[in-house]
């Protein structure tokens, strides 16, 4: 608190600048705060008690107001309400500072309550210094507006009594009308600036922005709502709403737009898809309002559009990983549950085996049958090795017999579809390296391939192949996994590793697999490539160290 307690009190103001009064109960943003305040020439008073804040501002000499919104005893929203509800204190801008998002509860309250503004407390100085200066000078403006427009209305009472009262003082009335007209002039100039800043806080916003007409039509949008859709300003005056709204979404929007416009609601706020004119979809949070003339007419609908598009990816993405997660689970379960009936079949088929009355025929199939339990009892361990959850950490690994159990947990799939299996494992040196994510690497990769040639032709040709090379006077491991279907285009062969690419259709494919192949072996050191000819398959190279 001793932050605070330094800043506690008056300051002494400069002539020319303005005092800020901050509520914070943080001694490090407190001091954070009124250096760069200070920094900027305005004066600072600091506290960490709303009670006390009110004490000071009813004493004058407070221009702005900045308060967070979570503070003990009376916070941030009670405080904002109780300086609303005084005459004394009611026109001085409160700017709130929290930790919050802008669209959770306390914020929201805080701007219901009368707070002009809303800043993260993890904004830059620059920003901060900034806002400071904009409120500070838009409520100056508008005390300089009230009180020359109440200087004007007094002029002319005295004007209007003077000429009433006394014709032979008209000049000197004269005289004053005109100096009264000339500071309407400066008032009428104020009013003008502060028009223009905000058409450029318009133009210049980091979202999407919009005005638009009662029959959803485009009246102006910003440069950044250009951006997101692809259209130009140009452009946008020809287009409805209809024209931009994905058809899923517009009912509902129509409504509460209805709902705004019939007054049934001041604003609205609603997540939909908006169609770009290449035809893309993007998803955007729009926070709609309404401006009405004096008569309370609707002039326009104001709309501010956010793109959530990368949000709303990584949230499917959440979905998916807790589908995956259960799955494996469920993986596990029936693994064990087989695990039991391939262990008696086995030990009585190894019994029988032993047993001299057996001939030799039944001897074969026995011996048939025992292989066979062995090989499904490989399989549902590389299936439990897959499900279980492992901490990370690198053992000596044997990557033949890694990829040998990655090609047995698709044999099934192999066979099914018409897939032939070539391999080529030759002798080679162990890896350090987590066999669990290498198997996740190989296995997303086979996967790939057998997606591609199916698609292609319902048939294909895998090929999986190790050796030994030297590469900068070091020994490494080649890892080399073939198929013959359609390959990969050169326009998108070098994009295949980013994250959220795919040539898959909707539904088929999350983008993901190979960017975090490509993130794994890079944590081993190794490299990862892929070389490809459009219908003659494609081939990807995975380097380890040895």
């Amino acid at each position: 608190m001793a932050a605070a307690s330094r800043a506690d009190g008056a300051q002494n103001p400069r002539v020319g600048t303005g005092t800020v009064l901050l509520v914070h109960d943080s001694p490090v943003y407190t001091e954070f705060f009124c250096q760069t305040i200070r920094g900027a020439g305005f004066a600072v008073k600091a506290t960490s008690s709303a009670g006390a804040a009110l004490d000071m501002i009813r004493r004058g000499g407070t221009d702005l107001i900045v308060s967070d919104v979570v503070m003990p005893e009376m916070d941030g929203i009670q405080l904002c309400r109780a300086l609303k509800s005084d005459e004394l204190t009611c026109e001085i801008p409160v700017l709130l500072v929290t930790a919050l998002r802008y669209d959770d509860a306390g914020v929201i309250d805080g701007l219901k309550a009368g707070a002009v503004d809303y800043l993260p407390s993890g904004a830059p100085a620059e920003l901060l210094r900034r806002k400071c200066e904009r409120l500070i000078s838009e409520r100056r403006e508008k005390q300089a507006r009230m009180q020359a427009e109440a200087a004007l209305k007094t002029a002319y009472s005295e004007l209007e009594s003077r000429v009433e009262q006394r014709t032979a003082e008209l000049g000197r009335a004269n005289a004053l009308l005109e100096q009264r007209v000339a500071e309407r002039d400066r008032a009428e100039i104020a009013l003008r600036e502060s028009e223009e800043r905000f058409r450029r806080t318009f133009e210049e916003a980091p979202i999407g922005m919009a005005l638009m007409g009662t029959d959803f039509r485009f009246i102006k949008v910003n440069k950044r709502l250009c951006q997101m859709l692809g259209y130009s300003e140009h452009e946008f005056s020809t287009l409805t709403l209809a024209r931009i709204t994905d058809p899923g979404d517009l009912a509902k929007h129509l409504e509460l737009a209805r709902q705004v416009f019939d007054g049934e609601r001041a604003s609205y706020e609603i997540e939909k898809r908006y169609i770009k004119k290449d035809g893309e979809h993007i998803w955007a949070n729009l926070t709609a309002t309404v401006i009405r003339g004096q008569d309370g007419r609707v002039l326009y609908k104001l709309g501010m559009m956010e793109d959530i598009s990368e949000s709303k990816k990584m949230q499917e993405q959440l979905i998916q990983s807790e589908k995956l997660s259960a799955l494996g689970q469920l993986v596990a379960g029936v693994a064990h549950e087989l695990n039991n009936p391939l262990t008696s079949v086995i030990g009585y088929s190894q019994l029988t085996l032993v047993n001299p009355a057996v001939n030799d025929a039944l001897r074969t199939q026995l011996e048939t049958i025992r292989k066979e339990g062995e090989r499904a009892r490989r399989i549902i361990q590389n299936l439990l090795s897959f499900a279980r959850q492992h901490k990370p950490g690198r053992t000596q690994t044997d990557i033949n017999e890694l990829l040998r159990g990655c090609l047995d947990l698709r044999l099934y799939s192999h066979t099914s579809n018409n897939v032939a299996v070539q391999r080529e494992l030759s002798q080679i040196p162990p890896v350090l390296a987590d066999p669990h994510q290498l198997q996740q690497v190989f296995l997303n990769i086979i996967i790939n391939a057998e997606q591609a040639m199916l698609g292609a032709r319902n048939e294909g040709n895998l090929t999986v192949s190790t050796k030994t090379k030297h590469l900068d006077g070091s020994q490494w491991v080649e890892i080399a996994i073939s198929d013959d279907g359609p390959g990969i285009r050169p326009d998108v062969i070098g994009k295949v590793f980013d994250p959220f690419f795919t040539t898959k259709e909707v539904g088929q494919g999350t983008g993901l697999g190979l960017s975090i192949s490509y993130g794994i072996i890079k944590e081993h050191v190794g490299k990862i490539r892929v070389e490809s000819e459009p219908g003659r398959g494609a081939t990807f190279f995975i380097d380890l160290p040895a």
